[in-house]
């Protein structure tokens, strides 16, 4: 027995073995599968379904082609075949010279320190948008007693990915600032033995 009811379609099918043939309610003779292959045509929604796929596959193929989609890294990224490539060798070159960090609030200003000191010139510090990097902010530090402070502040509750680079680029620590943090731990990316 099949209903159709809005929105839903109920099927219930007696099946007999050497029986493929049962008339239907009407008596007019014609098979189960008959119906069936009838039925399904029958505008339901379930067509959407394959519309929907094909235009999700457009929109995954175009963020995989564009330019910039959804990647939120800043580092300029060399593409190859089907690799990413970016350079680690600021991240290698402050391992190396055992540089960590270290960005704290004092109030509503952020203070920023490096520790062994990173010279005279200051880095800059990027917030990174960890989804839109439309929305990524630089903030220009300046010397402190303490370290450095930072022009501006991290205002809005809005998680960032923190990068602490120097003025030419030779050196660079990352960190994760969550809404409510007071202290951010500034660390080499990767670790150089």
């Amino acid at each position: 027995m099949i209903e159709l009811e809005p929105g839903r379609l109920r099927l219930a099918v007696d099946v007999q073995v050497g029986q493929d043939e049962q008339p239907d309610r009407a008596g007019q003779g014609r098979s189960e599968r008959d119906r069936l292959r009838r039925l399904a045509g029958t505008p339901d929604g379930s067509e959407a379904i394959p519309a929907a796929t094909v235009v999700a596959g457009f929109w995954t193929l175009w963020l995989a082609a564009s330019e910039s989609g959804v990647d939120s890294n800043p580092d300029t990224v060399r593409r190859t075949a089907q690799i990413q490539v970016t350079s680690l060798a600021p991240d290698e070159n402050a391992s190396r010279l055992g540089l960590s960090g270290r960005a704290w609030f004092d109030g509503d200003t952020l203070l920023v320190s490096v520790l062994p000191s990173a010279g005279t010139v200051a880095p800059q510090l990027q917030l990174v948008h960890p989804i839109e990097n439309s929305l990524d902010r630089h903030l220009d530090l300046l010397p402190d007693p303490r370290g450095w402070r930072a022009s501006g502040t991290l205002a809005g509750q809005q998680a960032w990915h923190l990068r602490l680079v120097s003025a030419d680029g030779a050196w660079r620590l990352v960190g994760r600032y969550r809404p409510g943090d007071t202290e951010i731990l500034l660390e080499p990316a990767v670790s150089v033995e």
